[in-house]
C-alpha cells in the first residue's frame, strides 16, 4: 500500500512538473512575441519621425524601462525575411534582435562600415542560407534605404584572428558586415569561430525599385 502511494505521488508530481515546464515554455514564447511586436511598434513610430532632424526623436523605446531601441531594419531579399536592428549588441539587446557594435555606426555616417551581430540560433540563423550575390536592404531611421549585395563570406577563428576595420582603407566606400557564431549546428555555446558576411551598396535600377 505504501509503495502504491509513493508511485501515485511520483506520478502526480511528474504531471505537475510537465505542466510547469509547458507553461513556462509558453510564457517565454509569448514574451518573445510580445517583445517583437513592441519593437515593430517602436520602429514604426521612429520611422514616422525620420523627417525630423533630431536624434532623440528617433530613439523610441519599445517599453518604458528598455535601454534598447530600433535604429534600422535589415531585410534579406532571397530569404524574404527582415529583422529590426537595435542600437547596441549587448547580451540583453541580442536577446531581442540583431544589434550594431558599440564601435560602429550606421551606413551614411562618418564611419562607412556598419557591423551588425546576432545569435546563430535565433535572428541570424538565416545567415546559414545567405550566399555571395544575395541582395540585402538596410533601412536606416533618419536616412534612405540602402540596397546591398553580398560580396564575401568567410570564417575566422577568434583565437588567432580578429575582425579588423581599417578606417583609412574604406573612406571611399561603404560596407556592411554581418557577424554570428559558427558552426550553426554546434552544441557548444561559446564557439571561437565566427561567420563573416560582407555586403556592399549598389544602385538598384529604377524599374526594379520597390
Amino acid at each position: 500500500m505504501q509503495v502504491r502511494n509513493i508511485r501515485l505521488i511520483a506520478f502526480y508530481l511528474s504531471i505537475l512538473l510537465s505542466l510547469f515546464f509547458f507553461v513556462q515554455a509558453g510564457f517565454i514564447t509569448a514574451k518573445a512575441q510580445v517583445a517583437q511586436w513592441l519593437l515593430e511598434n517602436a520602429w514604426q513610430k521612429a520611422s514616422s519621425n525620420k523627417a525630423i532632424d533630431d536624434k532623440k526623436s528617433h530613439q523610441v523605446l519599445p517599453w518604458a524601462w528598455a535601454d534598447i531601441y530600433p535604429v534600422a531594419k535589415l531585410s534579406f531579399e532571397q530569404q524574404k525575411t527582415s529583422h529590426i536592428v537595435l542600437n547596441n549588441d549587448s547580451g540583453q539587446a541580442l536577446a531581442f534582435g540583431p544589434g550594431i557594435t558599440h564601435s560602429a555606426q550606421l551606413l551614411g555616417s562618418e564611419n562607412n562600415t556598419t557591423i551588425i551581430s546576432a545569435h546563430r540560433d535565433t535572428h541570424f540563423s538565416i545567415l546559414e542560407d545567405v550566399q555571395v550575390g544575395d541582395n540585402l536592404r538596410l533601412e536606416v531611421i533618419g536616412s534612405s534605404i540602402i540596397n546591398l549585395s553580398v560580396t564575401n563570406r568567410y570564417i575566422i577563428d577568434t583565437r588567432a584572428e580578429t575582425l579588423l576595420i581599417e578606417r583609412e582603407a574604406i573612406t571611399d566606400k561603404q560596407r556592411l558586415i554581418l557577424v554570428t557564431c559558427f558552426p550553426f549546428d554546434s552544441v557548444e555555446s561559446a564557439t571561437p569561430y565566427r561567420l563573416i558576411i560582407e555586403a556592399n551598396p549598389f544602385v538598384r535600377p529604377w524599374f526594379l525599385s520597390a
